[in-house]
Protein backbone atom coordinates (compact mmCIF):
# COMPACT_ATOMS: atom_id res chain seq x y z
CA UNK A 1 0.00 0.00 0.00
CA UNK A 2 1.09 3.35 -0.89
CA UNK A 3 0.86 6.33 1.14
CA UNK A 4 1.36 10.02 0.17
CA UNK A 5 3.29 10.93 2.69
CA UNK A 6 4.71 9.46 6.43
CA UNK A 7 6.55 11.01 9.48
CA UNK A 8 8.72 8.95 11.94
CA UNK A 9 8.14 9.73 15.82
CA UNK A 10 10.27 8.24 18.07
CA UNK A 11 9.99 4.38 15.88
CA UNK A 12 6.32 5.29 15.07
CA UNK A 13 5.39 6.32 11.71
CA UNK A 14 2.26 8.23 11.52
CA UNK A 15 0.55 7.37 7.77
CA UNK A 16 -2.43 9.95 7.19
CA UNK A 17 -3.31 10.03 11.29
CA UNK A 18 -2.64 6.01 11.39
CA UNK A 19 -0.07 4.72 13.85
CA UNK A 20 1.93 2.48 12.40
CA UNK A 21 5.11 0.91 14.66
CA UNK A 22 8.59 0.33 12.81
CA UNK A 23 11.50 -1.09 12.82
CA UNK A 24 14.20 1.19 14.53
CA UNK A 25 17.52 0.53 11.85
CA UNK A 26 20.53 1.53 14.06
CA UNK A 27 23.86 2.66 11.76
CA UNK A 28 26.94 4.67 12.00
CA UNK A 29 26.78 7.62 11.00
CA UNK A 30 29.87 8.50 8.30
CA UNK A 31 32.59 10.41 10.36
CA UNK A 32 32.41 13.41 7.81
CA UNK A 33 35.69 14.93 9.58
CA UNK A 34 36.89 17.68 6.90
CA UNK A 35 39.36 17.09 4.51
CA UNK A 36 42.93 18.21 5.42
CA UNK A 37 41.87 18.70 9.06
CA UNK A 38 44.10 17.32 11.75
CA UNK A 39 41.34 15.21 12.78
CA UNK A 40 40.88 14.32 9.15
CA UNK A 41 44.50 12.79 9.48
CA UNK A 42 44.76 11.59 12.86
CA UNK A 43 41.37 9.54 12.05
CA UNK A 44 43.07 7.94 8.76
CA UNK A 45 46.40 7.42 9.87
CA UNK A 46 44.68 5.33 12.90
CA UNK A 47 42.88 3.22 10.66
CA UNK A 48 45.78 2.82 8.57
CA UNK A 49 47.20 1.39 11.23
CA UNK A 50 44.58 -0.80 12.36
CA UNK A 51 42.47 1.38 14.90
CA UNK A 52 38.98 2.25 13.84
CA UNK A 53 38.56 5.15 16.20
CA UNK A 54 34.73 5.13 17.83
CA UNK A 55 33.42 8.48 18.71
CA UNK A 56 31.14 8.75 21.74
CA UNK A 57 29.05 11.59 19.26
CA UNK A 58 29.28 12.55 15.49
CA UNK A 59 29.46 16.33 15.78
CA UNK A 60 31.33 18.77 17.56
CA UNK A 61 34.57 16.35 17.40
CA UNK A 62 37.13 18.96 17.85
CA UNK A 63 40.95 18.00 18.59
CA UNK A 64 41.04 19.22 21.81
CA UNK A 65 38.07 17.03 22.82
CA UNK A 66 38.88 14.05 21.81
CA UNK A 67 40.31 12.96 24.42
CA UNK A 68 36.42 12.22 25.69
CA UNK A 69 35.22 11.79 22.56
CA UNK A 70 36.86 8.21 21.00
CA UNK A 71 35.42 5.87 23.41
CA UNK A 72 37.83 2.68 22.23
CA UNK A 73 41.32 4.95 24.06
CA UNK A 74 42.74 5.63 26.98
CA UNK A 75 44.23 8.83 28.12
CA UNK A 76 47.62 8.67 29.28
CA UNK A 77 50.50 11.47 29.96
CA UNK A 78 53.70 9.53 27.95
CA UNK A 79 54.06 9.05 24.26
CA UNK A 80 53.68 5.66 22.81
CA UNK A 81 54.50 4.38 19.36
CA UNK A 82 50.24 4.44 17.87
CA UNK A 83 49.49 6.79 20.25
CA UNK A 84 47.40 10.20 19.62
CA UNK A 85 49.13 13.20 21.36
CA UNK A 86 45.96 15.63 21.82
CA UNK A 87 46.50 19.50 22.39
CA UNK A 88 44.25 22.03 23.90
CA UNK A 89 43.15 25.07 22.07
CA UNK A 90 45.82 28.53 22.23
CA UNK A 91 45.17 31.84 20.98
CA UNK A 92 44.68 31.89 17.20
CA UNK A 93 42.97 28.12 17.48
CA UNK A 94 40.16 26.96 19.62
CA UNK A 95 40.20 23.69 18.73
CA UNK A 96 43.24 21.94 19.21
CA UNK A 97 45.11 19.97 17.74
CA UNK A 98 45.92 16.37 17.32
CA UNK A 99 48.87 14.15 16.08
CA UNK A 100 50.19 10.45 15.41
CA UNK A 101 52.91 9.26 17.34
CA UNK A 102 55.36 7.45 15.01
CA UNK A 103 58.28 7.33 17.18
CA UNK A 104 59.33 7.70 20.65
CA UNK A 105 62.87 8.25 21.44
CA UNK A 106 62.06 8.64 25.57
CA UNK A 107 59.29 10.31 27.47
CA UNK A 108 60.15 13.60 26.66
CA UNK A 109 61.45 13.23 23.03
CA UNK A 110 59.23 11.57 20.03
CA UNK A 111 57.82 12.28 16.36
CA UNK A 112 54.71 12.76 15.03
CA UNK A 113 52.80 13.08 11.81
CA UNK A 114 50.05 15.65 11.45
CA UNK A 115 48.44 17.86 9.38
CA UNK A 116 46.94 21.45 9.08
CA UNK A 117 49.68 23.05 10.92
CA UNK A 118 53.09 23.93 9.49
CA UNK A 119 55.55 22.94 11.50
CA UNK A 120 58.00 19.61 10.06
CA UNK A 121 59.33 18.35 6.71
CA UNK A 122 56.44 17.73 4.53
CA UNK A 123 56.99 13.66 3.64
CA UNK A 124 53.83 13.02 1.87
CA UNK A 125 50.75 14.61 0.07
CA UNK A 126 47.13 12.81 0.76
CA UNK A 127 43.94 14.08 -1.25
CA UNK A 128 46.39 16.96 -2.02
CA UNK A 129 47.01 17.96 1.89
CA UNK A 130 50.25 18.14 3.12
CA UNK A 131 51.19 15.67 5.86
CA UNK A 132 54.27 16.69 8.02
CA UNK A 133 56.67 14.99 9.96
CA UNK A 134 58.04 16.56 13.31
CA UNK A 135 60.29 15.64 16.31
CA UNK A 136 58.56 16.75 19.51
CA UNK A 137 59.85 17.65 22.97
CA UNK A 138 57.36 17.08 25.89
CA UNK A 139 58.23 19.21 28.49
CA UNK A 140 55.90 18.83 32.03
CA UNK A 141 52.25 19.35 30.55
CA UNK A 142 53.70 21.22 27.31
CA UNK A 143 55.46 20.59 24.46
CA UNK A 144 57.11 22.37 21.19
CA UNK A 145 57.84 21.31 18.11
CA UNK A 146 61.09 20.61 16.47
CA UNK A 147 63.89 23.98 16.88
CA UNK A 148 60.32 26.00 17.89
CA UNK A 149 60.33 28.28 20.59
CA UNK A 150 55.84 28.23 21.23
CA UNK A 151 55.20 25.63 23.33
CA UNK A 152 51.49 23.72 22.91
CA UNK A 153 49.69 22.65 26.10
CA UNK A 154 49.40 19.03 26.24
CA UNK A 155 45.86 17.66 27.15
CA UNK A 156 47.28 13.65 26.80
CA UNK A 157 48.04 11.22 24.71
CA UNK A 158 45.37 8.38 23.34
CA UNK A 159 46.25 4.93 23.10
CA UNK A 160 44.16 1.97 21.72
CA UNK A 161 41.99 0.60 24.76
Amino acid sequence: MRYGWAILIGGLALVFGVVLWTKIVRYQVPRELPVGECTWYADNRAKEAGWDLEFRQHFGRDARKWGDMVANATLVQEPKVGSLMVLDSWGSNPYGHVAYVEEVADAEHFTVTHANMMVGVKIVARNGVPIRKVDVVKSGSSVSFGEGKASYKLIGFLVKK
